[in-house]
């Protein structure tokens, strides 16, 4: 879910595999005003796996990935972006020097090997290009994150390597390739946020872990200062959303 203003007002907007919102056909997405559930448009064809808000020149929209495609909807009609990704699992909005660019995750299966194969890729306004050498495996959160040497665009996921670089899941892109972030989590990572939570911005993640480097953590734990820190005793299973309140 995400809140957004088409111009039709602030709303919440919800995705996913459903097909009426109420009594009304709403194809994948919806949108609730405070009172009453309403249809987007005509909706999508497919599932609605994530959303992002993005202003690529032309206004400020809403963003939303899914099952083999990514959509703009411009608070008329909706409008593909583009083709070649798959299962899109998370978007993030990342100024790389040249400007903020929308940023898409998704995965395909490898059916020689058998594999999942996770991906990176940077919308243009008219192509997908992927970012640095795949994964080998799903890539489920994009977050960008300031450690203290400016904004940086972090991948997560089931992933151990992206190419040859060592990178167990989670990674961080230098400006040319996927590099690890030191000892990390044990096991999955599925969700990232940046976030202030008092102590100053740290990036959190969620997941199916049972610890973040040597620190003991249950599927949830703080990056900051390059040191990992539990939240408590954990959630005790793998946490698979993590959002901030205004």
């Amino acid at each position: 879910q995400i809140v957004h203003d088409d111009g039709t007002g602030e709303a919440l907007y919800a995705g996913g595999w459903f097909s009426r919102a109420g009594i009304l056909t709403a194809n994948h997405v919806a949108r609730w005003n405070g009172a009453m559930w309403s249809q987007v448009g005509s909706g999508l064809g497919s599932a609605v796996r994530t959303f992002a808000v993005h202003d690529d020149g032309s206004g400020v929209q809403l963003y939303a990935g899914g099952n083999n495609e990514v959509a703009r909807w411009n608070g008329v009609q909706w409008s593909q972006l583009g083709t070649g990704l798959e299962t899109v699992l998370s978007l993030a909005v990342f100024d790389a020097g040249s400007g903020p660019k929308l940023y898409a995750a998704d995965f395909f299966y490898d059916f020689q090997t058998g594999d999942s194969v996770g991906r990176v890729s940077r919308w243009d306004g008219t192509t997908w290009a992927e970012v640095g050498d795949p994964f080998n495996s799903i890539v489920r959160a994009l977050a960008v994150h300031d450690a203290g040497s400016g904004p940086e665009l972090f991948a997560a996921g089931e992933f151990q390597q992206s190419g040859a670089n060592a990178a167990p899941f989670l990674a961080r892109w230098n400006g040319s390739a996927w590099t690890s972030v030191g000892p990390g989590p044990n096991a999955s990572v599925a969700s990232l946020l940046s976030f202030d939570d008092g102590s100053g911005m740290a990036l959190f993640a969620g997941g199916s872990f049972t610890q973040a480097a040597s620190v003991p953590a249950v599927g949830i734990a703080k990056w900051q200062a390059g040191a990992w820190t539990a939240l408590g005793g954990g959630l005790g299973a793998e946490v698979s959303v993590l959002a901030a309140a205004d």
